[in-house]
């Protein structure tokens, strides 16, 4: 049993130390956070621009983004893993504007 014990041991030496467990993965920056989330925004096709990003408990990213598409314009705001930058949750709040319409009405008012 005991020659057993050094064979094994022998041959665990020879193997060499137990290799260095994985890094862990890297946070997400506040920099990383937005463009991530632009990356969803525009793959989305809307028009983007960054507003606010912020922290929430050391977990959640929140990241709100000024939106247009189509005479609409608004917001959306995602929710982003720190951890794994996936996208927990995304919402949009978009309004219709009229800015054409409004300088139409002012050139005919005004002629």
């Amino acid at each position: 049993m005991l020659a057993l014990l050094a064979q094994l041991f022998a041959c665990h030496a020879a193997w060499g130390p137990p290799p260095p467990p994985p890094p862990r993965p890297a946070l997400l920056t506040e920099r990383h956070a937005i463009g991530t989330a632009l990356d969803y925004c525009r793959d989305r096709g809307f028009a983007c621009r960054p507003d606010a990003a912020w922290l929430d408990h050391g977990r959640v990213w929140h990241v709100r983004l000024d939106v247009a598409r189509h005479h609409r314009r608004g917001e959306m705001f995602l929710d982003l893993d720190r951890w794994s930058g996936t996208v927990l949750s995304a919402r949009d709040r978009l309004h219709r504007y009229a800015r054409y319409d409004d300088r139409w009405q002012w050139r005919r008012d005004r002629d």
